[in-house]
């Protein structure tokens, strides 16, 4: 038995904006078969969460400002514990 693929989305916020409910779009229409994760680099606006498919992982990273360099050290880091996930879910599988 194969893990199911992922796909992670990186977005300022989920706000809204047009941006986010066409990432909710896409994400709905197309991720059914898939692992699909949200990170959220600030928690400021999370107004459009619940129309996201049901399963879909958030990552709230509560951050000020997208400049920062610890933000994207934190992003860098989520993605190597998603990479992990996947192979721990291969070992167990």
């Amino acid at each position: 038995m194969s893990a199911l693929a992922r796909i992670v989305f990186i977005i300022p916020n989920l706000g809204l904006g047009g941006a986010q409910r066409h990432l909710a779009r896409a994400l709905n229409a197309t991720c059914q078969d898939m692992q699909a994760h949200v990170v959220v680099l600030s928690d400021s606006d999370l107004s459009i969460m619940g129309e996201f498919a049901k399963g879909t992982t958030f990552h709230i990273l509560r951050s000020s400002t997208s400049a920062s360099p610890w933000l994207w050290f934190q992003v860098r880091r989520l993605l190597h514990r998603i990479r992990e996930l996947r192979a721990i879910l291969l070992r167990e599988g």
